[in-house]
């Protein structure tokens, strides 16, 4: 009985720094993008998934992600995904495109990502999320 009493304390989930309980990795495994909150950018009810190294967004042909709106340019900005600490951290440039970017209504150059950003490129309209059920 007194290992039962002494085993919530010394459990996984309390030393975790969130609330919820997530159970350990496999034995000998570094944490994978499985145990991390997945950001995903939702655009035009297409989900992109945010990960390392990222991807350009555009018009033309040498985007990774394109799409078709006037008001974006051939090469018009970059999402950079990269590790930081354990956890993936992403950001969004403007590559020098005409119209430029919105992310939660404010012009920008660059700004950090995370879940609920708001991008505005062009007259396109971008979410970032996780997405349901992770």
């Amino acid at each position: 009985a007194p290992s039962a009493q002494s085993a919530p304390s010394a459990g996984s989930a309390a030393s975790a720094p969130d609330s919820f309980y997530r159970p350990d990795p496999p034995y000998g495994s570094a944490p994978s993008s499985s145990t991390r909150t997945q950001l995903v950018l939702e655009v035009n009810g297409v989900r992109h998934p945010l990960e390392p190294p990222g991807f350009n967004i555009g018009r033309g042909t040498d985007a990774d992600l394109r799409i078709n709106d006037p008001g974006i340019s051939r090469l018009h900005a970059e999402i950079r995904v990269h590790e930081h600490a354990g956890a993936l951290a992403a950001e969004i440039l403007d590559l020098g495109s005409t119209n430029g970017i919105s992310v939660n209504g404010h012009k920008v150059q660059r700004a950090p990502l995370d879940a609920g950003t708001r991008i505005e490129i062009g007259s396109t309209r971008m979410l970032v999320h996780a997405p349901a059920g992770r």
